[in-house]
């Protein structure tokens, strides 16, 4: 992620290698369902770069939960009221990104962004990064991760390998 500026303020930019540009309109175009949420990443724009795709979103320069959390040590401790308060704008961020009919595919600490310390900030404490387009592959893997899953299990109870008890008192 690069830093840049756009009509004056600090933007995020995202440089992707994807090579299917239709896949990237149409990810854009389901992105815009859920642009106006107080708890997504604004995105200001994206165009096409040879065969890269960029993206110029909002920028917070408080980083990420992960580092937050990092950064806070132990002393962090008694911020139990910011945790759950974060934990709660966390909640209402997928399901904003759910009734817009997405699924985020990715969510981990380092793909929520740290918006306020304080907990009783009038807008949400985090901001969710929404890279959902770059995870198609990742996405192929799990599938096909939990259908192997699937056949070895259905094996393994086929012959007998595998059962169901309840434990004895």
């Amino acid at each position: 992620v690069l830093l840049g500026t756009y009509k004056d303020r600090p933007v995020a930019i995202k440089q992707f290698h994807i090579y299917d540009s239709t896949s990237f309109q149409k990810e854009l175009a389901a992105f815009s369902k859920i642009a106006a949420s107080d708890y997504v990443v604004h995105i200001y724009g994206a165009f096409v770069h040879g065969l890269d795709r960029v993206m110029v979103m909002e920028y917070l320069y408080k980083g990420n939960l992960e580092k937050f959390a990092v950064a806070q040590g132990q002393d962090f401790n008694d911020g139990h009221l910011l945790w759950n308060r974060m934990l709660v704008d966390i909640c209402r961020a997928m399901s904003s990104i759910h009734a817009a009919g997405m699924i985020h595919r990715d969510l981990k600490p380092e793909n929520i962004l740290v918006v306020s310390e304080d907990p009783f900030h009038p807008s949400s404490t985090i901001k969710i990064s929404f890279y959902f387009f770059s995870r198609w592959r990742a996405m192929f893997w799990f599938i096909l991760i939990c259908l192997l899953h699937f056949v070895i299990f259905a094996t393994l109870a086929s012959v007998g390998l595998m059962t169901s008890h309840k434990p004895s008192r």
